[in-house]
């Protein structure tokens, strides 16, 4: 019973035990923490999940916001150049998250990036450096889910109510602030599965739109998407359709809290059989009727229906509740995170301090969602910011990296075409965050000339 006293500890409990880790609330079985008594919900627990419970969460995490920004790459990129990057970057996914579970094997007690960076280097600054960026991800992920929050509810009152889009943003903030009280996402359980419905519904409904227009002739303006590859291609609409694929497939920080859950961890990369073909097909479908309806001017999901249509309402407030749920999520994990590196004995407790705490680093972590909104008030933007600043070295690199190290560490020959290509791929993403990044930033300033500065009104 003693290498069980952590799993419900008081707030004056000790460090033994088991610790917990930043997705074990996933499986949990209901909505209290697991006393230590209770060993049979313990043992469920203990159990892990299945790859196919996996490939599922995959498809949750990976889809969530990407799908709703992949037409805004095919703009940049046409058609061929964007199905052929959307093709890639899923092998790059699978291959990359594989040499990352290899490390696993390898540290089996490393159940993060972060924590992989130190079994692997030990290097104090090497660790704080992938935490930092791990974390400046989670949190501009959350901005983005709040953006596109706010970008649902105010397109349902368009015409009957108009004010600041701070404002709105302020409104979405208060309706989140309830939900901090959730500390585990098994109190969601339902609620997840409900989103997801949801986000089919939204795409069948924007599909279905879309077909019904174009069959009645009804195109719009810039509905010119019979080229196969875009015209006077430059630099920066490369980088920047490139930076909007690079996020949508932006699960690998997180694959390894996802396998260090499982049930037989040999079994992670067969959760891709489920994953892959379900992301690729959903992204596919999203982005052939954003490019083909909106053409030149295809950015987001969010914006094929004119705001002036009923369906524009009914589809946003199947969005909202989408998003809702989907932010309440992602706040779980990240909070939860931040709660096992700072006070690790309260994560589970069930004490008032325990509580307190994680309503406290939520609302932090809210506070700065409100403000990255409000800094970046383009949703396309914000995705691209993160697809070129962070995503080419979280998700892209560090797996290199750490399969080098690994391999170092174990005296193991690295090939020269392992070399050659892992070469390639650490070049083509330090591209992608130097220029990516740089193109962003022009973007953004040129959005700030054109009046879409900070806490604009």
């Amino acid at each position: 019973m003693k290498d069980l006293e952590h799993v419900y500890p008081e707030c004056e409990g000790s460090d033994r035990g088991l610790q917990p880790t930043l997705s074990s609330a996933v499986l949990l079985q209901d909505e209290q923490a697991v006393r230590p008594e209770n060993l049979q919900e313990v043992r469920k627990i203990k159990e892990g999940a299945s790859w196919l419970t996996v490939g599922s969460l995959q498809i949750q995490d990976t889809l969530g916001v990407g799908m709703l920004a992949i037409g805004s790459a095919f703009t940049h990129l046409g058609w061929v150049l964007g199905f052929v990057f959307c093709a890639l970057f899923a092998a790059m996914c699978v291959y990359l998250a594989i040499l990352q579970w290899q490390c696993q094997n390898v540290y089996p007690s490393a159940y993060s990036q972060t924590s992989m960076a130190k079994k692997v280097f030990n290097k104090k600054w090497f660790t704080i450096t992938v935490a930092l960026a791990l974390y400046m991800l989670l949190f501009l992920v959350s901005g983005s889910y709040l953006l596109a929050l706010k970008t649902s509810i105010k397109a349902i009152f368009v015409g009957h109510v108009e004010l600041c889009d701070w404002v709105w943003c302020l409104i979405s903030a208060g309706i989140l602030l309830p939900s901090l009280l959730l500390r585990n996402l098994s109190a969601l359980r339902v609620l997840v599965k409900v989103s997801c419905t949801l986000l089919v519904i939204v795409v069948l409904l924007v599909v279905g739109f879309v077909i019904s227009e174009l069959a009645r002739g009804q195109k719009l303006p810039t509905t010119g998407t019979d080229v196969l590859f875009v015209n006077n291609l430059t630099l920066s609409s490369f980088f920047s359709g490139v930076s909007n694929l690079c996020f949508a497939f932006c699960g690998l920080p997180i694959f390894l809290e996802m396998s260090a859950e499982m049930k037989n961890r040999a079994d992670f990369p067969k959760s891709f059989y489920v994953s892959i073909p379900v992301e690729l097909g959903l992204f596919s479908i999203v982005a052939t009727v954003s490019y083909l309806y909106q053409g030149t001017e295809a950015e987001s999901l969010l914006t094929v229906i004119p705001e002036d249509f009923v369906m524009s309402r009914i589809v946003n407030v199947f969005l909202f509740f989408y998003m809702l749920v989907a932010y309440l999520v992602k706040s779980i994990i990240i909070t939860r995170a931040i709660h096992i590196e700072v006070w690790p004995h309260t994560v589970d407790s069930a004490c008032f301090l325990g509580a307190l705490r994680h309503v406290f680093l939520g609302v932090c972590l809210l506070v700065a969602a409100y403000i990255t909104c409000n800094v970046i008030t383009s949703f396309v933007l914000l995705l691209g910011f993160i697809g070129s600043l962070l995503m080419p070295f979280l998700g892209f690199q560090l797996p290199l990296i750490f399969i080098y190290g690994t391999r170092r560490n174990l005296k193991q020959t690295i090939t020269v075409p392992e070399y050659i290509f892992w070469s390639i791929l650490m070049v083509f993403f330090l591209a992608l965050e130097i220029l990516g990044t740089y193109y962003s930033i022009v973007s953004l300033a040129q959005s700030y000339k054109d009046g879409n500065g900070p806490f604009y009104c």
